[in-house]
C-alpha cells in the first residue's frame, strides 16, 4: 500500500496526474479493484485504490467518469458495504470528488446512482459508528457546498439536498443541536455551506426556531460553534440586505 500511497502524493498535482494517465497506472490500479477472481488481493488494496482515485477525480472527475465508469458504479455499491473501513473512505472520495463545481456535474450525470447513494448515506446516518457518521456528514457538506454563486451549482445542490430524505432540514438541524461537539459541528458545518447560497438561506429562514438558535449566544459554549452559527447568519443577512435594495 505504500506504493499507493506514493503515486497518490504524484497524483496531487496535475502534471503529475497526466504522467500517471500517459504511463497506464491508472488503468492498472483500477482493474485490480475490478478483478472479481482474486478478493484476497482486492480486499488488500481497495482502501487505498479508492483514496488514490478520488484524488485523480478531483482534477478530472469526467474524464475518469467516462474512462472507468465502474469505479463510480462501486463507489456508490460502497455505501452499503458491511466493512465500515470501506464506507469511511467511500464517503471521503465521494466527497473529494462532489466538492468541485466539474465533479458535481460529474456525479449528477450518473442520474438515478447519485439519487440512490444520496438516500442511502441518509437512510444509514444513524446507525453509523460516530466516525463513520461525521464522515458521512463532511461528504454531505462538500456535495452541497457552492463556491460563489454560479447558477449550475446552486440548481445541482438544491437538488441533492431535496433528495436526501423527506425532511432534510430537520435531520441537519437535529445534529446541529447534538449535545457532543465534533457531531454539532459537523451539522453547523452543513447549514454554514447552505447559508452560502439562496436556496439553503430559505431553508435556514423557514425551519421554525433556527434563527434563534443561532443567534442565541447563551445557549453555545463552544468557541468554533459560535464562529459557524455567526458566520452562517452573516451570510444570511448579507443576502437580505441586498434583497432589500432591489
Amino acid at each position: 500500500m505504500n506504493i499507493v500511497e506514493l503515486l497518490t502524493q504524484l497524483g496531487l498535482n496535475i502534471h503529475g496526474y497526466n504522467y500517471l494517465e500517459q504511463n497506464g497506472v491508472l488503468s492498472k490500479l483500477f482493474a485490480l479493484v475490478e478483478d472479481d477472481e482474486d478478493q484476497m488481493t482486492v480486499k488488500f488494496c481497495e482502501p487505498g485504490i479508492l483514496k488514490f482515485f478520488g484524488h485523480m477525480a478531483h482534477w478530472k472527475p469526467t474524464e475518469l467518469l467516462l474512462k472507468y465508469p465502474k469505479i463510480f458504479d462501486r463507489l456508490f455499491a460502497n455505501i452499503e458495504s458491511g466493512d465500515l473501513t470501506i464506507v469511511g473512505i467511500t464517503l471521503d472520495t465521494l466527497g473529494i470528488i462532489g466538492v468541485t463545481t466539474e465533479g458535481k456535474c460529474a456525479l449528477k450525470s450518473t442520474g438515478n446512482k447519485i439519487t440512490y447513494a444520496l438516500k442511502t448515506i441518509m437512510k444509514l446516518l444513524t446507525s453509523f459508528p460516530t466516525d463513520i457518521k461525521l464522515r458521512a456528514l463532511k461528504c454531505i457538506e462538500n456535495l452541497l457546498s457552492a463556491s460563489g454563486p454560479q447558477p449550475i451549482v446552486s440548481q445541482i445542490t438544491m437538488k441533492w439536498f431535496s433528495l436526501l430524505t423527506d425532511q432534510p432540514m430537520d435531520v441537519i438541524v437535529k445534529y446541529a443541536k447534538n449535545p457532543f461537539s465534533e457531531i454539532k459541528l459537523a451539522g453547523l458545518g452543513i447549514i454554514q455551506t447552505m447559508a452560502s447560497q439562496q436556496w439553503g438561506q430559505e431553508e435556514i429562514k423557514n425551519s421554525p426556531g433556527l434563527v434563534e438558535y443561532l443567534l442565541d449566544r447563551n445557549i453555545e459554549v463552544i468557541k468554533e460553534c459560535k464562529e459557524i452559527n455567526t458566520k452562517s447568519l452573516s451570510f444570511c443577512l448579507a443576502v437580505s440586505f441586498l434583497m432589500n435594495l432591489l
